[in-house]
């Protein structure tokens, strides 16, 4: 019988080691955290494909989204709000399950926060809106995008 994952047991996590023996900091603030993956795409018709259109994949973009709750006495909050107003890439990893979940899986990356939004209505508790995109790795020879999973018990 296949396993049911739920959203409330996925895990968004930031690295507070080295790429090569990293510390994952649970983030457990968060709520409604989306992965996107989409592919763009090259035209590859040819006369060959009798009138009908032909792509392939080209470069992959990624975006985590979700929303985190405004808390100044909260560690993950104040480490994402320093890297947003720094301009500072978090490597972060965001996965279906704990990190010692065997077969868990997700993705890892050196990150940006492209949008740090707070409404601020009358009946709300404040949560920023965030929106994590890949950027280059700070340090050379750290891939860029991985896919992460638990195998063995270890991502």
């Amino acid at each position: 019988m296949a396993r049911v994952r739920l959203g409330i047991n996925c895990k968004l996590y930031y690295n507070t080691g080295s790429y090569s023996t990293p510390t994952w900091t649970e983030i457990t603030i968060v709520k409604d955290v989306e992965i996107t993956a989409e592919m763009d795409e090259a035209d590859n018709t040819t006369r060959a494909e009798g009138g009908a259109k032909a792509s392939e994949p080209t470069l992959l973009g990624i975006e985590v989204s979700g929303m985190i709750r405004h808390d100044d006495e909260d560690a993950a909050f104040l480490v994402m709000d320093g890297a947003f107003w720094q301009r500072t890439a978090k490597e972060f990893l965001v996965h279906n399950g704990a990190t010692s979940s065997e077969n868990s899986r997700g993705i890892r990356s050196y990150m940006k926060i492209f949008n740090w939004s707070e409404s601020q209505a009358n009946d709300a508790v404040l949560h920023r809106a965030f929106v994590l995109k890949p950027t280059i790795s700070p340090t050379a020879g750290e891939t860029m995008i991985r896919r992460a999973n638990v195998e063995g018990g270890t991502v």
